[in-house]
């Protein structure tokens, strides 16, 4: 059934294309590129979820390379793009020395068919394997979660122009679990398109997630000093598997079926003073574990995020401060919905839909299994500058952060800390090359240092300070 109304789907958009055609053209245009990221990263004592610290302690090298060509004809376009990552331990936590060779294994990263300008050039159509990102990427950024360094989704898309100011996209998507059914080659462990149970620790990095969904997302400009954007979404996220690797029913951690509704607003008060407001609320329900005999609990959590930016637009280097608040909703460690075994509770804790990668930071992300943002309150403050003809940008953001409830695995009974720790990143930013020639060629940098001073959350004997350092070099031509 699926598959037959996919069909019908797209002969309705393609019918419209040709209605709306008038002079069919026989030109074909072909294009292609690639580009090169080398990244060195160093990090220690990063933390765990729920109160733990984690394992991973590593100093490690990373290329990316990726390939990509389209072809298009009027109207109609294929684009592709494959891609491959080389990674190099040089220590971790364990002690050994872990290396994947290139081209141990490629993956069809992107893969979609375009179809613009159908109903008489309202909307377009997009099939195929994607990157999709809206807003701040908070709900919406990461279609493959269980691969850090890839955000695709497999998806069709519907764009559709409603006012000069005013566009809706209505999308689906489906990801199954398992190894990438695109890739060649060897698959690392860890390359997997939605799984959890590697952040977890698991020894089986395949934990059965299947997730799909629905969603429409409305960019609104018509007010120029309130562009707005909404959006509502469904998603069903399958059962899977927590921990060991016998796969029994009581390993299984319940699935999730749910709607989220949000709307961001950014306001303009003067040429020098900008805001930021997004808030979502999310609703559905949460399976009972197997066997437990509990009836499925109903999902009540939600997102806010406020901000003002004020910028020195008459300087050459246009400083800004910017301070915001950012707080998602989280469970306790009674009612946690990934916790070991017993009836499920009501699901309070935020979940970010498809915004399980590291927005925030690399040593925030490490607090969340699978990077499943949820439970933080984080008021923080952000300066930056870019001088030389924006060539070199320069930005630092520090603030505590803290557990919206206490959701700590074995902590001591009688207290109730919250405090995860203040974390503080900065960042530098450099372009070597502009584009030269066909606006291609260009060569860019950036060095990110992030530190996190932990506090009474993490307790037992822990140290005092996690630390990640990156560099990178990033050419595309």
């Amino acid at each position: 059934m699926k598959r037959w109304g996919l069909l019908g789907v797209l002969g309705f958009v393609t019918v419209a294309h040709i209605e709306a055609q008038e002079e069919p053209s026989s030109y074909l245009e072909l294009d292609g590129g690639a580009d090169l990221r080398f990244r060195y990263e160093w990090r220690e004592n990063m933390p765990g979820a729920y109160g733990q610290l984690g394992w991973n302690n590593a100093d490690r090298l990373r290329l990316r390379t990726r390939v990509w060509g389209s072809a298009t004809a009027n109207d109609y376009s294929i684009y592709t793009r494959l891609y491959n990552e080389v990674r190099e331990y040089h220590y971790n936590s364990s002690g050994a020395r872990n290396y994947q060779h290139f081209p141990s294994w490629l993956v069809l990263d992107n893969i979609y068919l375009n179809m613009n300008n159908l109903l008489y050039d309202r909307m377009d159509a997009r099939l195929g394997r994607q990157d999709m990102t809206y807003g701040a990427g908070r709900v919406i950024a990461n279609g493959t979660p269980g691969e850090t360094t890839r955000l695709a989704f497999n998806a069709l898309k519907l764009t559709t122009r409603v006012t000069e100011a005013t566009k809706a996209d209505v999308f689906g998507t489906y990801m199954p679990s398992g190894r990438d059914f695109l890739a060649i080659g060897q698959q690392s462990t860890g390359y997997y398109s939605t799984s959890y149970r590697n952040s977890y620790g698991g020894s089986e990095n395949d934990d059965g997630l299947r997730e799909w969904g629905v969603g429409t997302y409305w960019t609104v400009g018509e007010v120029d000093v309130l562009p707005m954007e909404f959006y509502l979404l469904y998603k069903d996220e399958s059962r899977w598997y927590r921990d060991g690797a016998d796969r029994t029913s009581h390993t299984r951690v319940p699935g999730r079926a749910y709607g989220t509704a949000g709307l961001r607003l950014m306001p303009q008060f003067t040429e020098k003073l900008g805001g930021e407001v997004e808030g979502a609320y999310q609703f559905g329900r949460t399976e009972a574990y197997a066997d437990s005999g509990a009836d499925d609990q109903l999902m009540s959590a939600y997102m806010l995020f406020g901000g003002l930016t004020y910028t020195e637009t008459e300087w050459a280097w246009r400083p800004y401060v910017k301070g915001a608040m950012l707080l998602l909703s989280g469970d306790s460690k009674e009612a946690r919905h990934n916790r070991q075994g017993g009836p499920a509770a009501t699901s309070t804790g935020w979940n970010p839909v498809y915004g399980r990668h590291t927005y925030l930071g690399e040593i925030p992300a490490s607090m969340y299994g699978g990077r499943r943002w949820t439970n933080l309150i984080w008021p923080h403050g952000e300066v930056g500058v870019s001088p030389f003809n924006d060539r070199h940008a320069f930005r630092g953001q520090t603030g505590p952060m803290f557990a919206h409830r206490d959701d700590r695995t074995g902590a001591p009974t009688n207290d109730d800390n919250r405090y995860r720790g203040w974390y503080t990143q900065l960042s530098y930013d450099y372009l070597i090359i502009r584009e030269t020639i066909n606006n291609r060629g260009n060569l860019k940098g950036r060095v990110m240092v992030e530190n996190m001073a932990y506090g009474d959350y993490y307790y037992g004997k822990t140290p005092s300070n996690g630390y990640f350092f990156r560099v990178e070099l990033v050419a595309a031509f």
